[in-house]
């Protein structure tokens, strides 16, 4: 039976009968955690969910449930490599970007290789922002498909983007502009593996642009799923009705975690703290970092938690007995419990400082996270300040002592925390995801295309 021809079976009557997805996903924790939190909420619908990923991710998947298939190529055991590392260190950036390309390019083909591997009897593929391979999965077995993104990435009027660092408009032409450019670069890197892929395993031509690729399912009504919050950054008028914000995805653990009884303690001791924490950013410097952020909690009066897990930018020096190190922590535990957050804008962090309804300080240091701080300081829900690399203790300082005495500030951010956690963005994703398998699957029953109005504006309904 072809694959179009399971579809029909499954979803003939009442479209709620289980379907077999597969979701590829690589990079940071953070990168993962929101496919895996969607492929909790699908298997919580009775669906058989794959989450392909890196080797290091297997037992945290499996922990929740999730079925789990082996991704070869791990993009974080890459960059913090021996050989990356040292380039780092000596600030060969040329060199240190040619062996990370490199490396990305010969990774690429055994991520193709998994992903078309553990699709081998799948109904519906995800395929995710930093990967790729979901669309010549579906062409090859017929089946529909969806994109997930954590980031907004069709080219748009309304803003840069995010993938720039420097957020100022020159208006609606160069916004789109800096898209199109984005995919360029992106291809470069992205396009010779997948060409070499299609050809060598598909006996496909090549795509010519980035743009070709992703726009190869529109035809189709394929969902392009963004998981971060409308109420944060609306969604572009001019965007085709495939692209939508379903709001922030949020995994509920299956193990719940527990602080230590010296955290419990410390938390007891004395009034709320700040939460100081880079995620997976290495500093250049973290001993100096590491300093400028004691000095500005000593300068601003409060009470600190240092995250120096996770190969984040801090390192445990001396401190008072005002300070505590973490190594782990739930962000949904310990960031209510704080008077301020300080961290470094990735969306995950982002997310989940928004939803605690606690004032957060962002110190973006990459890529999309001076978007979202952008977004934030535009909502008056936190604040903006320098990038992680010009980071001072001074101004971080007075940051810190605005995030805690702005009442004002406050009283937006306590609100806005209200909105998101009402938003259920899994949920929507899912009933999306669900909605175009059964409008696939009757569609090619009835030799028509699927409709990309009804599906979607009946999901927002």
């Amino acid at each position: 039976m072809s694959p179009v021809s399971l579809l029909h079976r499954v979803f003939a009557s009442t479209g709620e009968s289980a379907i077999k997805i597969v979701i590829s996903t690589f990079g940071s924790r953070g990168d993962v955690e929101p496919p895996l939190a969607l492929a909790v909420e699908l298997q919580a619908r009775q669906h058989q969910v794959t989450v392909v990923a890196p080797k290091a991710y297997a037992a945290w998947i499996r922990a929740n449930g999730v079925g789990w298939a082996e991704l070869r190529f791990d993009l974080m055991a890459l960059m913090h490599g021996d050989e990356l590392q040292e380039l780092r260190r000596r600030g060969h950036w040329l060199a240190y970007m040619r062996a990370l390309v490199a490396g990305y390019r010969q990774g690429s083909l055994l991520l193709l290789d998994d992903l078309r591997l553990a699709a081998r009897d799948a109904d519906f593929v995800i395929q995710t922002g930093q990967g790729h391979g979901g669309v010549e999965i579906a062409e090859e077995r017929g089946i529909p498909m969806a994109f997930l993104y954590l980031m907004p990435m069709a080219p748009t009027a309304a803003f840069p983007s995010f993938f720039l660092t420097q957020r100022r408009s020159l208006g609606g032409w160069y916004n789109e502009w800096t898209q199109r450019m984005v995919y360029r670069v992106m291809w470069r890197t992205y396009g010779p593996p997948l060409n070499q892929w299609r050809a060598e395993r598909l006996q496909l031509p090549p795509w010519t642009s980035y743009a070709e690729m992703l726009n190869a399912r529109e035809g189709l009504a394929a969902p392009n799923l963004l998981a971060y919050s409308p109420a944060l950054l609306p969604r572009p008028e001019d965007w085709s009705v495939t692209h939508q914000p379903t709001g922030f995805f949020f995994l509920n653990e299956a193990v719940e975690w527990q602080p230590s009884a010296e955290l419990r303690a410390f938390l007891e001791q004395g009034p709320p703290p700040v939460y100081v924490g880079f995620g997976s950013i290495r500093a250049r410097d973290s001993v100096q970092l590491t300093h400028a952020v004691l000095r500005a909690l000593e300068r601003s009066g409060q009470r600190g938690v240092l995250l120096t897990g996770g190969g984040g930018g801090l390192v445990r020096l001396p401190a008072p007995a005002s300070v505590f190190y973490i190594e782990t922590f739930a962000h949904r535990w310990l960031f209510p419990k704080m008077a301020a957050i300080v961290h470094h804008g990735g969306v995950g962090t982002t997310a989940a400082t928004l939803r605690s309804g606690v004032p957060g300080v962002w110190c973006p240091h990459l890529i999309d996270q001076h978007g979202w701080a952008e977004q934030v300081e535009k909502r008056g829900v936190g604040i903006r300040a320098s990038s992680l690399q010009r980071l001072r203790s001074a101004p971080l300082a007075a940051a810190i002592a605005r995030a805690v005495g702005d009442g004002a500030l406050r009283a937006r951010a306590a609100a806005f925390g209200e909105l998101i956690r009402s938003e259920n963005g899994v949920g929507k994703a899912a009933d999306r995801i669900e909605r175009y398998a059964v409008d696939f699957a009757r569609a090619a029953k009835s030799g028509r295309k699927p409709s990309s109005a009804s599906a979607w504006r009946a999901a927002d309904r």
